[in-house]
């Protein structure tokens, strides 16, 4: 219900970005309004803003952003139990970013949640592989800045691990859970 509570804040802050000319502030608005349309299952919201907000990154040559956009659109995917899109979207929001150094925390967000994905399409073997990608490219300001994205990462790890019958080594990262 929160969610439903921001949305018509976010949307707000969307109308005064445009009229401010102020692209920055639009594709962070256009990125809010997504992620929040996707908590109140407005899908076809969540995709249309998150399009929106790619369309605006690729005008700047913002790759950060692309990545991001194409990450939110997986989650909307994701939301709506399309997994299969949501991989691809996930693979789209890593293509350009193996390269550069600078886009490690996009790649850890990424590869997290594409192990999610992954792992409900019962693609365990690859699931693992991109957690533990995204566990790599970890850093420890990434945990103070997102605690419950580090937890979300070790939950889909433990599932992973779970499934692929390594419930020794899931039993390591619940014990990392508990200590966050």
């Amino acid at each position: 219900a929160r969610s439903g509570d921001a949305l018509p804040i976010a949307r707000g802050l969307l109308a005064q970005a445009i009229l401010a000319d102020d692209s920055v502030l639009e594709g962070r608005a256009l990125t809010a309004c997504g992620l929040l349309a996707a908590d109140t299952a407005d899908i076809v919201g969540a995709i249309e803003y998150q399009t929106r907000a790619l369309t605006l990154a690729v005008t700047y040559r913002n790759r950060v952003d692309q990545s991001g956009a194409w990450n939110n659109i997986g989650l909307a995917f994701g939301v709506a139990g399309n997994y299969e899109l949501a991989v691809r979207c996930y693979h789209r929001a890593l293509a350009d970013t193996w390269d550069e150094p600078d886009l490690r925390s996009v790649r850890y967000t990424v590869c997290s949640n594409l192990a999610n994905s992954l792992y409900q399409l019962g693609e365990i073997a690859e699931g693992l592989r991109f957690g533990q990608l995204s566990l790599q490219e970890a850093d420890p300001t990434f945990v103070a800045k997102d605690p419950q994205g580090a937890i979300l990462l070790r939950r889909n790890l433990v599932r992973l691990l779970i499934a692929a019958g390594r419930v020794a080594e899931a039993k390591g990262l619940v014990t990392e859970v508990a200590a966050l």
